[in-house]
């Protein structure tokens, strides 16, 4: 047996610590950026401070990342094994999933529908974003129950807006089994994410009306999929993180120059951010497997970040009704709009991350898999899933 076929087939699991390094950086940018839009009334800061605004409002970016990761980390122990099979099978795999993403959500849900249908005053968005949270109405109650909200956008915001990528997430979850993973035995990964990117593309300009679930993302989740199972095999491909920071330098500096124009155009931009941070996901990995940390490596791995990372599920979960509702409540306080915003970054922002905790203690944290139950007992977590 060779060492590549010893390290597909081993009992061992690969331990990226710095994952949860980027998903603590992620949950973080995707908090700022809600904190950015729900401070003072709708849109205020957007046309108060335009260039910070090409800046923070790339933090929704963010999203398509964690949809990579999610690749990325669900491929791992699937890339080891002969023929792509799952652990325990379809019905495994299936249980395993629900188990770790459906107790938080429904309790983040469950939460905030109980929280403002009992109090009339966060039924009332007062000019504010919490407008797109309310009126909630009981078709969009079940269709956040069984998880088709982000098809409609009169269910999509309602209770809570970030809610939407988890059922997007869920889905995808279910093709990964039944479509990618039997596509991907017989065609191989690059035409698997060529497919699910095209497939989202096809229905952006077929059917616009389910934009909301940004379906492209399945070729985003294809290809962490794809850097998971290049970094199994050893693969070395030359210049792979050079690339990745230029590429990742070059979408930054058009999407802050041209922000207001490409942002309607998430089906493009979210494409190339995704495709682009799995290069890099690929680079990272590939060196750390390889014993070659660098100073990326290190600082993502910093033990801040990586205990953030340890329950950011939560913090996407729960930090934007907080942040919303915190702002509802500051509306009729006057002060600038700068020492508003000031406010909602250094004070309402670090009090939503830290109370997602809470949830994350009480729900998220019984919920998650034995390696990451026995990676919290360690002085150094690891980020796989």
């Amino acid at each position: 047996m060779s060492s590549t076929d010893a390290a597909r087939t081993g009992p061992s699991r690969p331990n990226f610590e710095f994952i949860d390094g980027l998903r603590a950086l992620a949950a973080l940018s995707v908090a700022f950026f809600h904190a950015f839009l729900f401070t003072g009334l709708a849109g205020e800061t957007t046309d108060a401070f335009g260039p910070l605004a090409r800046i923070v409002l790339n933090g929704s970016f963010a999203v398509a990342i964690f949809i990579v990761l999610s690749g990325f980390v669900l491929m791992l122990p699937i890339a080891r094994r002969p023929g792509y099979e799952l652990r325990d099978g379809l019905r495994g795999f299936a249980v395993r999933r629900a188990r770790r993403i459906l107790p938080p959500y429904y309790a983040s849900f469950l939460f905030f529908l109980v929280l403002i249908l009992a109090v009339p005053f966060f039924r009332d968005p007062a000019g504010t974003r919490w407008a797109g949270k309310v009126p909630i109405t009981v078709d969009g109650v079940l269709a956040h129950l069984v998880m088709v909200h982000n098809l409609d956008a009169s269910w999509h915001d309602q209770v809570n807006g970030p809610l939407w990528s988890v059922a997007t997430e869920v889905q995808i979850y279910v093709l990964m089994p039944l479509v990618l993973i039997p596509l991907w035995r017989r065609f191989g990964g690059i035409p698997v994410i060529a497919l699910g990117v095209f497939f989202g593309w096809a229905l952006h300009f077929i059917a616009p009306r389910f934009d909301g679930a940004h379906f492209w993302y399945i070729g985003l989740f294809a290809a962490g999929m794809l850097a998971a199972q290049e970094v199994t095999r050893g693969r070395r491909v030359p210049l792979a993180g050079p690339t990745a920071a230029v590429g990742a330098a070059l979408i930054a500096v058009v999407m802050i120059a041209f922000q207001y124009r490409l942002r309607p155009n998430e089906w493009l931009t979210e494409v190339g951010v995704g495709l682009v941070f799995a290069l890099g996901l690929f680079a990272l990995a590939s060196a750390s497997a390889e014993g070659r940390s660098n100073w990326v490596i290190r600082a993502l791995e910093s033990r801040t970040l990586v205990k953030i990372g340890l329950f950011s599920y939560s913090i996407y979960l729960f930090h934007s009704p907080l942040i919303g509702l915190s702002n509802l409540g500051l509306i009729h306080i006057d002060m600038p709009l700068a020492v508003r915003l000031a406010v909602m970054w250094l004070v309402i922002t670090p009090a939503a991350v830290a109370l997602s905790y809470i949830p994350h203690l009480l729900v998220e944290r019984r919920f998650m898999t034995g390696h990451q139950k026995q990676e919290l007992k360690t002085p150094e977590p690891s980020a796989v899933v």
